[in-house]
């Protein structure tokens, strides 16, 4: 049942080709399924290709020119995947011709980008970037954010082949944010296999296998075989970079299984090399010859001319530390043959060396001399070509900006009028508004203001005949009582609703600002309590300092009540037939602030009452300075009685 499934693709694919022209099939929907099925990457490559073809062959003949730059396109991608570089290149040029006739610059870009992508694999990079950065540009016209990061990861590719890994990392976190916007996984695991390799190179081995260990996870949730060995094939890089060459070796054997499912003969050879590094790194010298000698069977295959020389020359190297320097110099020398001036100097380089290491060991001086000359020569050649490199790629960025900044300009020119005839408009539109809401504000905030006004107004008046009712129950109580103690009670209670009564008015006050004068507050407190003792206030001599202090409502309403009950225990208790009774007042204010009462009658036992607890007075004064966070104080002697309260 399973190879049934797998298979179904295959039979519609063929169906759909071999139906004739009587059964009125839709050519147009027979190439796009084609070409969907060429580009899946879970199948063989050989098939995808043969694919790829069949749906340009059917473009052609119904003369769709757009779909048939599509096919080209995806035919040189497949040709450049299989080593086929000279074929890449003739398909990718008509592509681009065409699509340049066609004005097709969609079609264009991806040509370029292709362009870019065989100049990479024929190791010129300066000429890759050159053309990468034109793909930018076109892409950048278009608004294609996809394709602007898919170009950014392969420009990535390039700069870390260069070894520019400042400017790969910069533009494939670039293209991994475009991405992860488009909630793109599957190119999005793409770009992080290329963070990881940029993080290998720069030794950060834990950063480089969470990206890829990332790209696998997406890979395995879409069941894409040859992107999971893949990713399998670099985190055993890691592993081997970092030295853990037993993890090294489980990850390189569970790709070479998948590979080896899909024939990829190219993909082969390379886990295969990285087999015998390993075992090599294991001193494991003969796994390691048996890897490369298979992974040279695939190269040749495949024609993999780059695999190959790279091949040969690590086993020659094996071959001359077994001491068998013949057959290392033969292999050597059969990768020299291959080399050509399109081969990777670094490639060449290393070739030259093992040359050099294998005549030295076989006692030919004069060869070694040779090919040590040749290695000096490459390493200046190789030295050269980064900074040409290098040159050539700020040059094409430069370019690139230039060329961005110009069109930029134009686009500004053009569109500078229309946005200043625009803006203005909103300007007025909007100040406008803002002059509508401000009336409407200003008529809303007049009304509410009124209202809140009446609003306290009511409430004042109903207080104030709370208050007055209150204070008048308590008068009529006291006159039909007779018992001394009741009356005595009844009038502190009068004058603690008087001394309310009192706070509550300067509240109310117009001029109120969140304070309370202290100048007013509290002789007018000391005036209450004397009429409600039924005395004359003059009857005791009154002295009050308070400095212009104001305190908020929360200070002010507690400090007034104490006052109020220690005014009245003055009247209470003291004696005030005395020639010149005198009560003294200060507030003042230092670090904290200060009340002290000072009197000159008789003095009587506060200590006393407060043991026995008969008075409310004094419970209310210490609650009231409690509340004040404050300290209360009291001295008596014959000479009269000093209270100090202090407070913050």
């Amino acid at each position: 049942m399973k190879m049934l499934v797998r298979a179904l693709p295959f039979l519609l694919l063929v169906i759909l080709t071999c139906r004739g022209p009587q059964e009125n099939v839709d050519e147009d929907a027979r190439v796009r399924a084609l070409l969907k099925s060429a580009k899946d990457q879970r199948y063989n490559i050989d098939s995808r290709y043969r694919w790829a073809c069949q749906a340009d062959s059917i473009a052609s003949r119904l003369s769709e020119q757009r779909l048939h730059i599509d096919c080209m396109l995806l035919i040189s991608a497949i040709e450049l995947q299989r080593g086929k570089i000279e074929s890449a290149w003739q398909m990718v040029q008509k592509s681009a011709v065409l699509a340049r006739n066609l004005r097709d610059m969609e079609g264009l870009a991806i040509a370029t980008s292709e362009i870019a992508s065989i100049h990479q694999s024929k190791g010129r990079y300066d000429s890759s970037i050159q053309y990468f950065l034109d793909a930018q540009f076109l892409f950048d016209s278009l608004g294609e954010q996809k394709k602007i990061a898919q170009n950014l990861v392969n420009t990535g590719i390039v700069y870390e082949t260069q070894g520019n890994f400042d400017a790969a990392y910069k533009v494939d976190i670039r293209a991994a944010t475009m991405l992860d916007s488009l909630h793109d996984t599957d190119d999005l695991a793409s770009v992080r296999m290329s963070l990881a390799d940029v993080q290998r190179e720069l030794k950060q081995y834990g950063e480089a296998l969470r990206y890829d260990s990332q790209a696998l996870n997406i890979f395995f949730e879409r069941r894409d075989s040859g992107s999971i060995a893949l990713a399998l094939n670099n985190i055993g890089n890691i592993y081997r970079d970092s030295g853990n060459f037993q993890k090294s070796l489980v990850n390189y054997f569970e790709a070479l299984r998948i590979k080896k499912q899909l024939k990829d003969e190219r993909e082969i050879a390379i886990t295969l090399h990285n087999i015998g590094k390993s075992f090599l790194s294991l001193q494991d010298l003969d796994s390691a010859e048996r890897y490369f000698k298979e992974a040279l069977i695939f190269e040749t295959s495949c024609n993999d001319t780059g695999g190959l020389i790279e091949t040969s020359n690590s086993l020659a190297k094996l071959l001359l530390r077994k001491g068998y320097p013949r057959q290392a110099l033969q292999l050597a020398i059969d990768a020299s043959s291959k080399s050509s001036s399109n081969t990777p100097l670094q490639d060449r380089l290393a070739n030259n060396l093992v040359l050099f290491d294998i005549y030295s060991e076989l006692k030919r001086g004069d060869s070694a001399i040779t090919f040590a000359r040749k290695s000096f020569a490459l390493k200046d050649s190789l030295l050269n070509e980064r900074i040409g490199k290098e040159i050539s790629t700020l040059n094409a960025q430069f370019n690139v900006q230039q060329k961005e900044n110009e069109i930029q300009f134009h686009k500004q020119i053009e569109s500078s009028q229309t946005q200043r005839i625009k803006t203005q408009y909103l300007t007025i539109i909007l100040l406008a508004i803002i002059l509508l809401l401000i009336v409407v504000t200003a008529i809303l905030l007049q009304r509410a203001n009124r209202r809140i006004k009446t609003l306290l107004r009511e409430l004042n008046h109903r207080v104030q005949n709370n208050h007055q009712t209150l204070y008048g129950i308590l008068v009529l109580q006291a006159d039909k009582t007779q018992e001394i103690g009741q009356i005595n009670l009844l009038k502190s209670l009068r004058n603690r609703v008087e001394s309310m009564s009192i706070i509550h008015d300067l509240l109310y006050k117009d001029d109120y600002d969140g304070s309370i004068d202290m100048n007013d507050f509290i002789p007018s407190l000391v005036t209450n309590v004397s009429l409600a003792f039924g005395n004359d206030p003059s009857s005791l001599q009154t002295i009050i300092h308070v400095n212009g202090i104001k305190l908020n409502t929360d200070q002010a309403i507690p400090l007034g009540l104490v006052i109020n009950e220690l005014v009245t225990n003055v009247y209470k208790y003291g004696v005030l037939s005395l020639p010149n009774p005198v009560l003294e007042i200060y507030l003042s204010r230092k670090d904290a602030y200060t009340l002290i009462l000072k009197d000159n009658c008789q003095p009587w036992n506060h200590e006393e009452f407060r043991t026995k607890k008969t008075g409310l007075g004094l419970s209310l004064v210490e609650n009231f300075v409690k509340q004040l966070e404050g300290t209360w104080k009291i001295d008596s002697s014959n000479s009269g009685t000093i209270q100090t309260i202090k407070f913050k």
